[in-house]
């Protein structure tokens, strides 16, 4: 997916975001607490409010409006917009807490033709008037089996917020499809459902995935050139079997490697990032928070050239507050976020006149209003 433009209130917070607009490669920086995580946040929410029928018990506000424009393809602009509250209800036989979203207007058009749209219980496709429906499914995920509808749900299913909190599981797995690779294609192992450390084993024994898993391989060597390899393996293969991941340390003389488990949350933070490139599918979008928590020094260079150089028509919004990370990257994708009361704005640099050199630009934004306080001059 690649986000074009986004616009997002929540009412009942007074908290909204003026229209941004985004490239291939986003950076957001700016003061503490002026909403960049939050934009992240919202992006997440609207692509599982897109594609789902249920919302964690983590939301952003009980009422939500938004108007999100999503290429899929070279000519395939597509303008999402709508309002929908969030409303908890009760599970049978469940403890968790479960919220469903009731939708009062949704409008979907693809350059500037209108494919689908619903006013309360009035929904119309096409030029079909059409009985009520579902009030709690997005017309989205209503009408994903239509060819085009079903090319803008795909796409913003590829929406990937990398969290820390699941490094971890993201690299445990149970052993019950270890063998499903036989019978995939690398496009197939991309798409899979499958847990990020499960689809590198896929790729690493796959004919044509090992080239690509040669490759991440040799990337986190790069940043950590004490490693000569990722091993996988079966923990308690007798009992729960578990599948793992391990790297391999020749000067520590251990045959089997450590297990991720007991290495830095550095190093696991940056085999999952250099994993989720390779492994998510073409045109994604990738969402990084606070890309430098973990990173030491000698990693966040090469990790920063590495999401830089990414292709498969791949989309990165990151935020950072680290000063290495804002002058590694070139000012043009510099977003500086503002925010005056609930509403938050984003800014190029150009609009500060920034660009001349990549030591002034970094100097000199350091030194504005906007990035030192969080508020546009007067």
């Amino acid at each position: 997916m690649f986000i074009e433009s986004l616009k997002v209130s929540y009412p009942s917070e007074g908290w909204s975001l003026e229209e941004t607009k985004f490239d291939r490669f986003n950076l957001l920086v700016g003061a503490s607490g002026v909403g960049k995580t939050r934009i992240l946040e919202a992006i997440e929410f609207l692509s599982n409010l897109a594609t789902h029928s249920t919302i964690g018990a983590e939301y952003p506000s009980d009422i939500i409006e938004w108007e999100m424009s999503i290429r899929t393809s070279e000519d395939g602009i597509f303008t999402w917009e709508g309002k929908a509250e969030i409303e908890e209800y009760e599970e049978r036989g469940s403890r968790e807490r479960k919220f469903l979203a009731r939708f009062d207007f949704e409008r979907i058009s693809k350059s500037g033709n209108q494919i689908a749209t619903r006013k309360m219980e009035e929904v119309e496709f096409g030029v079909f008037q059409l009985p009520k429906m579902n009030e709690n499914l997005s017309i989205i995920r209503l009408f994903e089996r239509e060819v085009e509808v079903g090319e803008l749900s795909d796409a913003l299913k590829n929406t990937y917020a990398f969290s820390e909190m699941d490094i971890d599981k993201a690299f445990l797995n149970d052993l019950k499809e270890i063998d499903e690779w036989k019978s995939l294609t690398v496009e197939g192992i991309r798409n899979s459902d499958a847990n990020l450390g499960l689809r590198l084993a896929w790729l690493r024994n796959h004919n044509e995935g090992g080239m690509i898993f040669n490759r991440i391989k040799e990337q986190f060597v790069e940043i950590f050139p004490f490693v000569d390899d990722l091993l996988e393996g079966v923990d308690s293969p007798s009992t729960n079997p578990r599948f793992i991941w391990s790297i391999f340390e020749p000067e520590l003389n251990a045959s089997t490697g450590i297990e991720l488990s007991r290495v830095s949350s550095g190093m696991k933070k940056v085999l999952a990032l250099l994993a989720q490139i390779e492994l998510c599918p073409d045109r994604s979008l990738i969402l990084v928070d606070e890309f430098e928590n973990s990173l030491g020094t000698n990693c966040i260079d090469l990790v920063a050239d590495v999401i830089q150089n990414a292709n498969r028509g791949l989309q990165f919004i990151i935020t950072s507050h680290h000063p290495y990370i804002i002058n590694k990257i070139g000012f043009k994708h510099w977003k500086i976020v503002t925010r005056k009361g609930g509403v938050v704005s984003t800014h190029p640099a150009s609009e500060f006149g920034l660009g001349r050199s990549r030591h002034e630009n970094f100097s000199q934004l350091v030194q504005l209003e906007a990035f030192q306080t969080g508020m546009m001059p007067e």
